[in-house]
């Protein structure tokens, strides 16, 4: 079916013409997306992280930003985090940058 065909069918599509199993889904992403995503994706596995998983490395560069050198339990409270939590985003920042910065100095010299 060529791609006009496939649009013509998903302007079709009700919520009615999906398997029960399915409704979760198309109600949160809506009935066109969920259809294209079939399209993509129909008949393989399909894992969706949870939230927090989604998440994380967003929260943890906000979190890195904001940290202004002792505000580590503000933090932990605002994103309901442990203040050790907290502390090992921070660390694992820095370490990165002084991973990517010794790497640059080498190449450099």
């Amino acid at each position: 079916m060529n791609s006009e065909g496939r649009k013509a069918l998903i302007k079709e599509m009700t919520m009615s013409d999906l398997p029960p199993y399915c409704l979760d889904a198309a109600n949160i992403m809506g009935i066109e997306a969920f259809v294209r995503l079939s399209d993509e994706l129909g008949g393989t596995s399909f894992y969706v992280p949870k939230f927090d998983n989604v998440i994380a490395r967003a929260r943890d560069r906000i979190i890195v930003k904001q940290f202004n050198g002792n505000n580590y339990k503000e933090l932990a409270l605002q994103y309901n985090l442990s203040e050790m939590w907290i502390r090992n985003i921070i660390t694992k920042e820095q370490l990165e940058k002084n991973q990517i910065s010794l790497f640059q100095d080498k190449v450099n010299l």
